[in-house]
Formats: structure tokens, C-alpha cells, sequence
């Protein structure tokens, strides 16, 4: 049996997680709680206004910047605009 230590900084709930690998087969419930921790570290990086690399989204156009203020939406970059995107 082989143990392999997965660390994921930032995601707390699978932070120095451990999983066993048997016979080159990982269990279906590490793999979907690897993903799960996944999904949220990229939501939350994404409403941060980070893309993949850490780095600021450009900022809007000033004209689409003007109509988010105007409907009461954050003017910083965060892929969202109602939500569904990334609720999905």
C-alpha cells in the first residue's frame, strides 16, 4: 500500500489531506473530495478578481464599467454578473 500526501494551500478542508493509493486505483470518494476542494479554491480565487496565475482580471471597458455602477454591480473584474456562471 502506498500513501501519497496531497497539499493544496488555501482550500483549508483538504489542506494535508492524505490518500491511500491501492493496487494504482485511488477511491472514488478522495478523488471527488479532490475536486470539490478544487472547485472551491477556483470560485473563490475567481471572486477575487484573480485569474489562473494570481494576477488582477484587466478592468472592464470604461462603457461597460459605467453600466455595472449604474446597475449597482462591483466595477472590479470577477467573472460574475448574475452569478450563474460560476454557481453552475
Amino acid at each position: 500500500m502506498t500513501t501519497v500526501k496531497i497539499r493544496l494551500e488555501g482550500t483549508n478542508h483538504i489542506e494535508d489531506a492524505a490518500f491511500t493509493i491501492d493496487q494504482g486505483m485511488v477511491p472514488k470518494e478522495a478523488l471527488e473530495r479532490i475536486g470539490a476542494g478544487l472547485v472551491k479554491r477556483i470560485k473563490e480565487r475567481t471572486r477575487s478578481g484573480a485569474d489562473v496565475d494570481g494576477q488582477a482580471f484587466e478592468p472592464y471597458s470604461k462603457d461597460y464599467g459605467k453600466k455595472r455602477k449604474k446597475e449597482n454591480k462591483p466595477t472590479t473584474p470577477d467573472l460574475t454578473y448574475t452569478g450563474a456562471m460560476l454557481n453552475s
